[in-house]
């Protein structure tokens, strides 16, 4: 009970008792119960009154806490760098609102004025032909139009896409004319739909207004019939004339790229991945003969050995040998085609004093995969089996290269050539610094020596330093072992199914971080260590007790642990998990529909 003889109740001898109140102690009980009532009342009042005082003095410190955040002191260059930091990094931006650049103008009045004021954040774009009720169109089209004025004068970076089954006639008018402006500014331009939409937006234009446009893919994505063929509207487009055009990207069209209207000598970059076109050897020959100034240039090669139907560029297209001096990147996928009917082969005495990446692969005719139900008994495959070494393309290639070959990335196949062909050509490749061999769906155990490249501990060993002893004879320094070491600037290696082991692998770390640690300063040719490994291991993780603070998972990685150097080692058994772990998790995962919603009320 209170100490405060005041506030004691008058009734406090029966409080806790089982007494009853008489008729006129009930009448004084009701009296003290409404005072006591009236006070609590104006206690709640108070409180009420003290926290809203203390809900609002709260609310003052915290605004005044954010004038000390130091967001607000960066410079608003700086923070322009963090936002284009924010914008997808594998794949274009798109019309969500959860995504950058739409998601900063939703935080604050100043970061929506800087994201609207700065073009860069508006220079790429991916835009979903959108389909629905007119008004929806619409505002999605006004949508394309604002994101181009943010974009303002500045060249941009456009990717349109429409459904496989699109026609001209599923869009409204307006759907035109809207996409012909925007792909007006692009630089950069990604058109990936039926040839017949492409056509419809792009043809009413001339090659004048195409003047900011310096690469272009094309994708025609539609599933034809036989009989279907609407090549000649891709090559009466007007784009293919652009004045500054430098990289063409050809997708999935049938019409013959050799007939394209192109400024040749402007060319810098061709890519042809198209299963409807494929050139023969004779005429991607032609291709780099007919365009002078061409850096890089990727297709896959036709078993068929069809000759240009004429010069392409200008000058002999078959002479022999071919200097290209101004090719730095090349890849091929090649053909080997029976030598009784004398093709042409790409590869033959082809000069490329200036390739500094190389990506190969070479189709031969396998014997195993002959007896199938598709095959045609009545038609013969003009591809023959693996090549021997004095034969193959690659192997001669190689071979005959009449300058220091300064190749620094190689990519192939496994199957492309026998394992002795290989490593002969990693030891003429002294500036090889990159090896990226792709496996396949298959594995490398008891692969033919003869038929592909063994990726086993021996693979490793060879790349490894090694001493070589000095013939009988020789007197004093003469005598010393020399140091023989195939690819000495290699250090990168990616390769999947293999069979390394965990210890061959350190090994080999190990021997080429010795090698480049006393070679460094001492006059003799530098030697790189391994600063990045990229490797799948068909074994178990080791049981491993980190050493140190860095933790790492094996000795190798403890290894590993130093400046510049990425290790993606990866432990597992093919038949327990058919993907790479976290493959359906993938926070970055992108469908060309993205930001764009489909109206339900469709016409």
């Amino acid at each position: 009970m209170p100490d405060d003889k005041s506030s004691i109740s008058p009734f406090h001898q029966w409080l806790g008792t089982n007494y009853v109140l008489s008729g006129q102690d009930l009448a004084h009980l009701d009296s003290y119960l409404t005072n006591q009532l009236s006070t609590l009342t104006a206690l709640d009042a108070e409180i009420d009154s003290l926290t809203q005082k203390r809900k609002e003095l709260n609310e003052s410190i915290d605004a005044h806490k954010r004038l000390r955040s130091p967001i607000r002191r960066l410079p608003k260059e700086l923070l322009l760098e963090i936002f284009v930091l924010c914008l997808p990094a594998r794949h274009q931006p798109v019309l969500a609102e959860w995504k950058a650049p739409l998601l900063l103008t939703r935080v604050c009045k100043s970061w929506r004025t800087l994201v609207m004021s700065a073009p860069v954040l508006w220079s790429s774009l991916h835009v979903a032909i959108p389909r629905g009720s007119e008004p929806f169109v619409q505002f999605q089209l006004d949508r394309c139009a604002r994101w181009a004025t943010c974009a303002k004068s500045r060249p941009t970076t456009l990717s349109i896409w429409a459904e496989p089954s699109a026609k001209p006639s599923d869009f409204y008018p307006a759907v035109s004319d809207a996409l012909r402006q925007l792909s007006l500014k692009a630089r950069t331009l990604s058109l990936s739909m039926p040839i017949e939409v492409l056509s419809w937006i792009c043809r009413p234009t001339q090659s004048s207004e195409w003047g900011v446009l310096e690469r272009v893919t094309v994708n025609d994505s539609a599933r034809r019939d036989f009989d279907d063929d609407p090549s000649q509207m891709v090559l009466d487009l007007p784009l293919w004339r652009a004045p500054s055009l430098r990289e063409v990207y050809w997708r999935g069209v049938e019409a013959n790229f050799l007939s394209l209207p192109l400024n040749l000598p402007g060319i810098e970059k061709i890519s042809l991945w198209a299963e409807s076109f494929e050139p023969s050897a004779a005429e991607a020959r032609a291709i780099l003969r007919g365009c002078p100034t061409l850096r890089s240039l990727q297709l896959s090669l036709s078993e068929m050995d069809t000759q240009p139907a004429q010069e392409f560029g200008g000058g002999p297209i078959l002479e022999s040998p071919l200097l290209i001096s101004h090719i730095t990147t090349l890849d091929i996928m090649d053909t080997y085609v029976k030598p009784s009917t004398k093709p042409t082969v790409f590869l033959h005495d082809l000069q490329l004093p200036a390739l500094t990446t190389l990506k190969y692969s070479l189709s031969t005719f396998d014997e195993g995969d002959s007896d199938t139900e598709d095959d045609d008994e009545d038609e013969e495959t003009r591809l023959a089996p693996m090549p021997l070494l004095e034969d193959h393309p690659f192997v001669l290639f190689i071979r005959a290269q009449r300058h220091e070959i300064l190749i620094q990335r190689l990519m192939v196949t496994v199957d492309t050539l026998s394992h002795a062909g290989f490593m002969e050509c990693l030891s003429l490749l002294p500036h090889l610094q990159v090896l990226e061999v792709d496996t396949g769906a298959t594995s490398c155990t008891e692969k033919d020596p003869l038929k592909s490249i063994i990726l086993d501990n021996e693979f490793l060993k060879a790349l490894s330093p090694c001493q070589q002893e000095k013939p009988e004879g020789s007197t004093g320094a003469d005598n010393a072992p020399s140091l023989n070491i195939i690819c000495p600037k290699l250090h990168d290696l990616s390769v999947e199914r293999c069979d390394f082991t965990l210890e061959g692998l350190e090994n080999f770390v190990a021997a080429r971080s010795e090698l480049s640690v006393h070679s460094q300063g001492t006059g003799s040719p530098e030697y790189s260590s391994i600063s990045r490994l990229d490797v799948i291991l068909n074994e178990a993780a080791p049981d491993f007790v980190a050493q140190d603070e860095r933790g790492g998972k094996c000795t190798l990685e403890e290894m590993f642990h130093f400046d510049g150097a990425a290790l993606n080692l990866t432990f597992r058994q093919w038949v327990k998990r058919a993907y790479p772990e976290g493959y359906w998790s993938r926070s970055d995962y992108y469908s060309p529909m993205a930001g764009v919603t489909y109206d339900s009320d469709s016409d």
